[in-house]
């Protein structure tokens, strides 16, 4: 499923948080095995004890969705587990902090408070779920045709793809503090150049299908990946300015650090 929270496509679009856990319960293991008189045929963990169920991702990263889900399998589920391995949210800076109806331009990740959003997940997470339970996001990003609501406001010595490309490293470093364990950008290449006003046409590291032109984004993206290979975050940084973040990285394999 894809956003089963949506509220624009009526109820038939819609899941209940206790309807979403139901099916997932279906999905992981055939409801603890009750379905089909308890032949252990049902679900992903049947096929493959190891494989992740990853729950769809919800465009509105509310604590309650995710409580509700939970009640629902500690009072329905035998082993009263949460359904799904992953939690996994989408996050957006709209001008308004909910859709593009509320116009544009878009807010910086600061200012859409990512690492406090996302945060409270984790914090979720680490009170009432399993701890191997993972918390991803994997939709976030920005438009680069300033007719789109979701793309960035001007800045004076930036085009739209450099704050597209600073915005979006500054959001994985916003994940990582978080505690997020994957951030997933929306999406790799622009989705419908004939409609660049769109939210979401223009939000790519690279141009269109076929023609796959990198933008400025997918040079701080590709530069940020390679940098932090192996590398985990280990906490922020002060810098004595409350405009200016720093976080540091270990490197995995030889403890060498970073900090960007």
């Amino acid at each position: 499923w894809n956003e089963q929270d949506k509220t624009w496509e009526g109820a038939d679009a819609q899941f209940s948080p206790e309807e979403y856990a139901a099916m997932n319960s279906a999905n992981r293991d055939g409801h603890c095995n009750t379905m089909t008189g308890g032949s252990g045929t049902f679900g992903v963990k049947n096929a493959d004890p190891n494989m992740k169920l990853v729950m769809a991702g919800v465009y509105n990263p509310d604590i309650q969705f995710l409580t509700r889900m939970n009640m629902w399998c500690i009072q329905n589920r035998a082993d009263a587990t949460f359904s799904s391995d992953v939690i996994n949210v989408h996050e957006y800076a709209w001008k308004d902090g909910n859709s593009a109806y509320g116009g544009g331009p878009a807010l910086s990740p600061e200012e859409a408070d990512f690492e406090g959003t996302l945060s409270k997940i984790v914090e979720f997470r680490d009170q009432y779920l399993d701890p191997d339970v993972e918390v991803w996001i994997s939709e976030f990003g920005w438009d680069t045709d300033p007719a789109s609501a979701l793309c960035p406001p001007v800045i004076s010595g930036n085009d739209f793809q450099e704050t597209q490309g600073q915005w979006l490293v500054r959001s994985f470093m916003a994940f990582a503090a978080a505690g997020v364990d994957r951030a997933i950008q929306f999406m790799m290449r622009d989705a419908n150049p004939a409609y660049p006003a769109t939210q979401f046409s223009t939000s790519g590291l690279v141009t269109q299908k076929g023609e796959w032109t990198p933008k400025k984004s997918w040079y701080y993206v590709y530069t940020l990946k390679n940098t932090l290979a192996d590398m985990r975050f280990i906490g922020k940084v002060s810098t004595g300015n409350a405009n200016v973040c720093a976080y540091k990285f270990k490197n995995v394999n030889n403890n060498s650090g970073a900090i960007g």
